[in-house]
């Protein structure tokens, strides 16, 4: 290969992992909209935020084996801001808010019907599915392992 290709093939990794930081830029910002329509009790509000962060993965999914020196999404700033912003804290005292937490809130101290519950909760689903589905096709990759 050449020098000239050489450059053009880090520039476009760098491309490729800038798309998918502002990707997750996206989907953080969109998990973030939801806890804000749980925690004002709009729960089809939230669940159009979630059903649009999952669609949002598309353009996550960068053939991170491409980059030269390979990046695992956990380096990713924007990822780990969207992975926060989902499931409960671990850590004691750890009181930041989370899409589940207000989830269980909102669950705890409002009357949904059935089927608005299990739309949200299947827009939930979806996301985590989809998230679970990215891990698998982007972080395992043999070649990613040792960057992690």
């Amino acid at each position: 290969m050449n020098p000239e290709g050489a450059d053009v093939d880090r520039w476009e990794a760098v491309g490729h992992v800038d798309g998918g930081e502002k990707a997750f830029e996206a989907i953080a910002a969109d998990i973030g909209a939801a806890i804000e329509a749980l925690r004002a009790s709009r729960l089809d509000a939230a669940a159009d935020h979630v059903d649009r962060a999952t669609g949002l993965f598309d353009r996550a999914s960068v053939p991170l084996r491409t980059v030269a020196a390979p990046r695992s999404a956990d380096r990713y700033e924007q990822y780990e801001r969207f992975e926060n912003l989902c499931g409960l804290p671990t850590a004691p005292g750890d009181a930041h808010d989370t899409v589940v937490r207000a989830y269980l809130d909102l669950r705890r101290s409002a009357r949904f019907d059935e089927a608005e519950w299990n739309r949200f909760r299947s827009a939930l689903a979806a996301l985590e599915e989809r998230h679970q589905r990215w891990r698998a096709e982007y972080l395992e990759q043999p070649a990613l392992a040792g960057a992690r």
